[in-house]
């Protein structure tokens, strides 16, 4: 309990308060609190307002340590200041998503009395807790009206130091002096967008080939006859291919060179399309098609004894191509950020891998943060689905607090401090 501020004071009180055992004398307890000299002559007035120091060294590793309770349970009482030192290698840490490694304060209260000094001097560890990754997202399915999904935001990294965890105006004078390593934990990667389903055409075929390659061979059929070359080459393409070409709609014929012959429905729009595919043979229905350019071709001039004149034949066609439909890529799940586990620094893990290749694959996921770095952003897929957001990393120092009750904040780093600072 802090000493008077005025009136008469005993030695004895003043040996009270310091924990002394007889005989006692002034000189004993000088230096013992600010105000007091640490030689020559006082008067007993010089130990008004003063209280003990309770020095409490950590000497083993401790997850998510709450400094107030910690101190209570070694025999600090409040009221008297308060020193703690952290030795080189040992490790205040959490090993958990986000979890905080040292906080100053009990929930719900700032929980020290008003003028308490309290110093904390870390000559080893204090690391915040990982920032998980963001969870990998679906691609559009092949079929069905499910969209793909934008990738997904990694978690922030964990704080080392968290001075009140409810947000209290705080009474105490808190002095953090660090000649060791405080790094909040690293943030965690978001993963990328998921791919959007699309066609995959095969190669374009040639009209004019062996058949051998009956595989995916087919062709538009139209012709017209033409009483001169020049008629033939500058005429308008086959009314029914125009309006395949226009996107028009209608019904065209589509026969192969085993003279199977379907009719299918043009697409609606230009590119890859997907389009149901009536036909003899019931393999065929909910296949893929993609249309090649307009071509034609000219037979040369022959003469026909039924109209007793030369005619040109033109033959109007499209290459067209079966396609497949391919789902959209999934992305992979973002990396976890880095943190000590209680036994090691583990270190930031790399994205999963995304599928998908080409027009559908998923976007890139984000790696997870190193100690007090953050984690990578996830990027869009090739169709453009957004990618998240990677998480921010943890606070080296986090007050949560202000000091209008009148305590204050001393950061002294003689030491690596690495992450956010607030």
């Amino acid at each position: 309990m802090t000493l008077q501020s005025s009136g008469q004071i005993s030695l004895q009180q003043i040996a009270q308060e310091f924990g002394d055992s007889a005989p006692h004398s002034v000189s004993e307890f000088f230096n013992e609190d600010v105000g007091i000299p640490s030689s020559g002559t006082t008067t007993f007035s010089t130990f008004y307002d003063k209280r003990d120091t309770v020095e409490l060294t950590i000497s083993t590793n401790q997850s998510e340590l709450n400094l107030h309770t910690y101190a209570v349970s070694q025999g600090w009482t409040n009221g008297k200041h308060l020193k703690v030192t952290i030795p080189s290698g040992v490790y205040i840490y959490s090993p958990n998503e986000s979890g905080v490694a040292l906080t100053c304060c009990p929930s719900g209260e700032q929980g020290y009395e008003a003028g308490t000094r309290v110093d904390i001097i870390n000559n080893g560890n204090i690391i915040g807790g990982y920032g998980e990754g963001g969870a990998a997202a679906n691609g559009e399915p092949a079929s069905g009206a499910t969209s793909a999904q934008t990738g997904n935001d990694g978690t922030n990294g964990g704080d080392a130091i968290l001075v009140s965890p409810s947000g209290n105006d705080i009474t105490m004078d808190l002095t953090i002096t660090n000649n060791g390593t405080i790094a909040g934990g690293g943030g965690g990667g978001a993963s990328g967008g998921g791919g959007t389903k699309d066609v995959v055409l095969a190669s374009q075929l040639s009209f004019y080939g062996s058949q051998g390659q009956m595989a995916n061979f087919v062709k538009v059929i139209g012709a017209s006859y033409y009483s001169s070359a020049s008629a033939a080459n500058s005429a308008n393409p086959y009314t029914s291919l125009w309006t395949l070409d226009n996107g028009s709609g209608g019904t065209v014929q589509v026969m192969s060179w085993q003279q199977q012959t379907w009719s299918i429905t043009p697409p609606q729009e230009t590119g890859p399309t997907e389009n149901a595919l009536y036909s003899y043979n019931s393999s065929y229905t909910g296949e893929y098609w993609g249309y090649g350019d307009y071509q034609y071709s000219q037979t040369p001039g022959s003469y026909n004894s039924f109209t007793g004149s030369t005619t040109y034949q033109r033959q109007d066609f499209y290459k067209i191509r079966r396609g497949t439909m391919y789902a959209g890529g999934n992305s992979g799940s973002g990396g976890r950020g880095s943190y000590y586990n209680g036994s090691i620094i583990v270190s930031a893990q790399s994205s999963g891998a995304s599928g998908g290749s080409g027009t559908y694959a998923a976007g890139n996921s984000g790696n997870g943060g190193i100690l007090g770095g953050p984690g990578g952003n996830g990027s869009s897929s090739a169709a453009g689905t957004s990618g998240g957001g990677g998480g921010q990393a943890g606070h080296y120092y986090k007050k949560n607090a202000s000091t209008n009750a009148g305590g204050s904040f001393t950061f002294v780093n003689n030491g690596t401090a690495s992450g956010l600072f607030a």
